[in-house]
């Protein structure tokens, strides 16, 4: 009797080591195809996860739809041009030129890459205090997909995009 007692008992430790092992195989086995996923996702969507060109929402994507104030530099009392400035890969890209003085060869020119999330039409604040307490011009960049600037961003696409703006300075 206690050899059957015995059995059953070995019985039912390797049943459950068995039901054990499966369940951490098959943890090990979802969390692995989970993290498969996640990566892949990051891989192939990382420039829509990355770059935001229309902050808070679609309707701030050009400067001229910002609130008062933030639409362009002349409201803010400082004088600039618009510029075009076009890529190797022929993407037009466009800028704004804001003057510290009427002769903006006297003074240093400072490119704004503004970073992401947001156009050109919310970094004034921060081009005003350039311009207007250190005598600065600001060249100032709406990166491919930025404002009205074409293209898509990528991180290969914003390198074309400051090599031709600083061309474009230098000329």
């Amino acid at each position: 009797m206690e050899d059957v007692i015995k059995t059953e008992e070995i019985g039912f430790l390797m049943n459950a080591a068995y039901k054990l092992g499966y369940l951490v195989y098959s943890m090990v086995f979802y969390a692995g195809c989970f993290g498969a996923m996640m990566a892949g996702m990051v891989y192939f969507k990382q420039d829509g996860m990355l770059y935001h060109p229309a902050v808070p929402d679609e309707r701030y994507r050009h400067p001229e739809n910002m609130p008062p104030g933030y639409r362009n530099p002349k409201e803010q009392g400082m004088d600039y041009i618009d510029v075009e400035i076009t890529t190797k890969d022929k993407v037009k890209l466009t800028a704004w030129f804001v003057k510290a003085n009427p002769s903006p060869n006297l003074c240093r020119t400072l490119i704004y890459f503004h970073g992401n999330a947001g156009n050109i039409g919310s970094r004034i604040p921060i081009i005003d205090m350039l311009v207007k307490k250190l005598n600065t011009n600001v060249l100032i960049l709406a990166y491919r997909g930025y404002g009205h600037s074409e293209g898509t961003p990528s991180e290969e696409g914003l390198k074309l995009d400051a090599e031709a703006t600083l061309e474009w300075a230098l000329d």
